[in-house]
């Protein structure tokens, strides 16, 4: 089915519902440098584009069957001060409703993909997940919602994530959740190499093997949160193509994305920022399926 990549960043959920057989018709972002290298990533030409979710008018989005979007996480990831999404960047939540409550029944999207951190279940009690939830309801939205870990889908992270699966109307015949593991990995941490420092973050200074499976992989290769790897007895931080591996990007995304001139800085920010590729994937294949049952109906 056709949809439009809200709060695209890079493209990580575009990149996963185009290998399900999806087919990408617009995106929106703000951040210029994740704009750029989206861009490089993906065919863009002839789609309808936005920067600033804020000036988009309801009928100015295409009418798709899907509208996809992981919305900031700022304010209701644990690093952060946890305002929920009452805060200034996770709050933009609300502008998906503004222009969802602006157009007609009939010309809302039938489903939507939703993807945040694991803390949106519990951030402000619970309270703010069940608002978001009442509030999709509120307007014609059944949803169905899990936590998928990236490891458990040929990943190399252990990258836990909330996605919720709207669908217009009544429930959809057919469940979404759960979806089956394709694989789990193992941790092969090597040992902690740092002691003295901060031990309340229990990922730093920790070596982990190269062929093993890392922790949750933030924005950052200068924070503390990142591990290091030991390749051929040397330690040493991960570069910013093993990153977007991580991610499951095709090195073929990276070497364009690089090619524009992008900072390393950039390069890891995007890569932290973005959807893990195979746990979208996963999803658009069961939409796929839902899509092909109904033609035949």
């Amino acid at each position: 089915m056709k949809f439009i990549d809200f709060f695209s960043g890079i493209g990580g959920m575009r990149l996963g519902l185009e290998k399900a057989g999806h087919i990408c018709m617009g995106f929106c972002e703000w951040d210029k440098y994740a704009r750029k290298t989206y861009k490089a990533i993906h065919n863009t030409e002839g789609e309808w584009e936005a920067h600033d979710i804020r000036e988009v008018k309801p009928y100015d989005v295409p009418t798709v069957p899907l509208w996809s979007f992981g919305f900031p996480c700022q304010d209701i990831s644990i690093a952060g001060k946890q305002l929920g999404i009452r805060g200034g960047r996770s709050g933009l939540f609300w502008e998906i409703v503004r222009l969802l409550e602006g157009r007609k029944i009939e010309d809302r999207p039938e489903w939507l993909l939703v993807e945040n951190v694991r803390n949106l279940l519990s951030v402000g009690r619970g309270f703010d997940f069940a608002r978001l939830l009442c509030t999709l309801g509120s307007i014609g939205y059944y949803c169905e919602w899990d936590l998928l870990n990236s490891k458990n889908y040929n990943g190399v992270q252990n990258r836990e994530r909330v996605f919720i699966v709207a669908h217009l109307g009544k429930s959809c015949k057919r469940k979404i959740f759960p979806i089956r593991y394709e694989s789990d990995g193992m941790l092969k941490q090597i040992t902690n190499i740092m002691p003295g420092r901060n031990r309340t973050n229990p990922n730093q200074g920790r070596v982990y093997e190269k062929s093993g499976l890392a922790p949750t992989l933030g924005c950052s290769q200068g924070g503390n949160r990142q591990p290091f790897v030991i390749v051929n007895g040397k330690i040493r931080k991960l570069t910013p193509k093993e990153y977007w591996r991580a991610f499951n990007f095709p090195d073929e995304c990276f070497e364009k994305a690089k090619e524009t001139g992008m900072s390393c800085t950039q390069l890891y920010k995007q890569a932290g920022n973005a959807v893990d590729v195979n746990v979208s994937a996963v999803i658009g294949n069961v939409l796929k399926e839902i899509e092909n049952e109904n033609l035949h109906l």
